[in-house]
């Protein structure tokens, strides 16, 4: 994972699930409009994220839970993305924990979320 989609996460850990637009808003200072479509899209397929349907706006929130994608960083061994997850998870833990649906991801994808 890179920093940036694990930011994506900590942002969606913290909140009920957000629009595109309202994540956009919070995280799009790093890039354009279409960087963020593309980096969500990538995230659905890897199983990090689900989209879902609320009227006229997708809804994104977390597939994975921060102790799967804190535990995918110690094994990578890369400190930048050891930190990105800590800082992720210490902002997650300072306001309102969402729940995750984790059964959602196959056993055997869980490991490929590095």
């Amino acid at each position: 994972m890179t920093e940036r989609e694990i930011a994506i996460l900590g942002y969606l850990w913290r909140t009920d699930g957000r629009s595109d637009s309202e994540l956009y808003r919070e995280m799009g200072a790093i890039g354009t409009w279409a960087d963020l479509t593309a980096e969500l899209k990538d995230m659905e397929k890897e199983h990090l994220i689900r989209k879902m349907r609320d009227g006229s706006h997708d809804v994104f929130a977390t597939e994975v839970t921060a102790t799967d994608v804190r535990r995918a960083a110690i094994v990578s061994g890369n400190s930048n993305r050891m930190i990105a997850v800590f800082l992720a998870m210490k902002e997650q833990n300072s306001e309102t924990q969402t729940k995750v649906n984790r059964e959602s991801i196959p056993a055997g994808h869980r490991a490929e979320t590095q």
